[in-house]
């Protein structure tokens, strides 16, 4: 009977102090814990065409992906630019996209060449690299200035990427110019082409993301790659005008390039989420691509820009999905700049 009584007041004190402590511990898993993310069988991830930067870091990000996460199929898809996987991601055949943040600021408002879609549900899950947007010339052409580029033959745009024509124009406005002023302006096939006929004197100017590939080609052939630099208040002219681009002095050897780019106009590289994600597999996604990216860094030279320590939160993109802006709170990256961006950014959307 005794030993009964003990046993009956050993469970007793047991429950008392569950019930003291059941609180504490709810507390903690609210604030702490993370639901089982709801992992999609297949992930469809757009990217440019094979080969490119911004393909070959995908596929490294996909990778990583694969190895890291229970999704049964990780596809990079080289769908070109936002006009071709907008649409799709719209429709949830998309999940992930790497593109231009810039270029996304008016894909997810609708606008620019975006007005007839209408807003794409579309948020940013980390920043990467930057590159300038310029125009590539050669020594033969004496093209030192924006104004220089009257009357030539030059590219100021290619199929599916809308960001070459609008900072084309923009550059060209800076000067007092339009495309109307150019001898001709045509569509790119491919930047390879494109480097391939500035080579041969077919054109006398195309304007392209400055990679190192194309800019040692002309290097070697025609003895300098060379851009067509603004003045610093016609960089601003175009900056203002143009969200999520950016006034950058650009060091020699950046990217090949053998003279120091001033003033140049630059953007910053995003991986892209549609927006109805699971929050808890964009938060996951989030921090695997960051504190794995040792594991993919080796996908091109420009992969090394990405990274914690480098510029994964930045204001040259639309808003952050939920799940991204948790790990970032969490790690103490989310600014209040950063916060401010994106409540102005929701409330320009809300008056579309």
């Amino acid at each position: 009977m005794m030993r009964t009584c003990k046993k009956r007041a050993h469970v007793t004190r047991i429950l008392i102090v569950l019930f003291i402590l059941l609180p504490a511990f709810l507390i903690f898993f609210v604030q702490h814990g993370h639901a089982a993310p709801k992992w999609p069988e297949r992930l469809v991830i757009a990217a440019p065409s094979a080969g490119t930067t911004n393909y070959m870091i995908a596929v490294g990000m996909s990778e990583v992906i694969k190895k890291c996460t229970p999704i049964k199929i990780v596809q990079v898809l080289p769908l070109g630019g936002p006009t071709v996987w907008g649409p799709m991601m719209k429709s949830d055949q998309v999940d992930l996209a790497i593109q231009s943040g810039a270029n996304t600021i008016d894909l997810f408002l609708g606008q620019g060449e975006f007005t007839k879609m209408g807003p794409i549900p579309v948020r940013t899950l980390i920043g990467g690299h930057s590159f300038p947007l310029m125009f590539h010339t050669i020594p033969d052409k004496n093209i030192k200035t924006i104004a220089d580029l009257k009357n030539k033959v030059v590219y100021t745009t290619m199929m599916g990427q809308p960001m070459f024509l609008q900072i084309a124009q923009a550059q060209l406005a800076s000067a007092g110019l339009t495309i109307k002023d150019l001898k001709a302006s045509s569509t790119m096939p491919s930047v390879a082409q494109a480097t391939n006929q500035l080579i041969e004197g077919r054109i006398d100017a195309f304007i392209y993301p400055v990679v190192s590939v194309s800019v040692h080609q002309i290097n070697q052939a025609k003895g300098e790659c060379q851009f067509v630099n603004l003045t610093s208040e016609q960089a601003d002219y175009v900056a203002k005008r143009n969200p999520g681009y950016y006034k950058a002095v650009v060091p020699a050897g950046k990217y090949a390039n053998k003279k120091e780019m001033r003033y140049a106009i630059a953007f910053q590289t995003c991986l892209h989420i549609r927006a109805n994600l699971d929050q808890d597999v964009a938060y996951e996604l989030t921090k695997i691509l960051l504190e794995k990216h040792n594991e993919w860094v080796g996908a091109h030279p420009q992969a090394k820009d990405w990274g914690l320590d480098k510029a994964p939160v930045t204001i040259a993109t639309e808003p952050y999905h939920p799940g991204a802006i948790k790990y970032y709170k969490e790690k103490k990256l989310w600014t209040k700049e950063v916060a401010e961006h994106e409540e102005a950014m929701t409330k320009q959307l809300k008056k579309r």
